[in-house]
């Protein structure tokens, strides 16, 4: 990623502000960011969780403030696994990771950021 495609921390509120806008509390917050990525984000992607390359199927938010937005994820040999969106790594340059970011500065966690050279099928 180069300087020049580095999501600023300005898009990244401007982003989130958009996102909440009339969401009070954290379960109207979380509903609000659940439908936002559902309506941004084209699935599946390529993701890395703990260091394995799977298939981002889905994202869900089951009404559980405090388990929050759960990613859906397929690993290569057709496994199932639910992760916390936080904890998934996804590559810098996708809208994919606009709204991972958002999620966490609403978190107020760093995302994961994917290094170049990790990850494997074009991740």
């Amino acid at each position: 990623m180069s300087d020049s495609d580095k999501l600023t921390a300005d898009e990244i509120d401007d982003l989130l502000e958009e996102l909440l806008v009339d969401a009070y509390g954290d379960e109207e917050q979380l509903t609000a960011l659940h439908e936002g990525v559902d309506d941004a984000v084209e699935l599946p992607i390529d993701v890395l969780i703990t260091g394995q390359t799977m298939s981002l199927v889905g994202i869900d938010y089951d009404g559980n403030a405090r388990r929050g937005l759960v990613a859906q994820c397929l690993s290569d040999d057709g496994r199932k696994h639910r992760i916390s969106f936080a904890d998934v790594q996804i590559p810098p340059h996708t809208i994919a990771y606009r709204y991972l970011a958002a999620y966490c500065r609403w978190l107020g966690i760093e995302p994961v950021v994917l290094a170049q050279t990790q990850g494997a099928s074009g991740l």
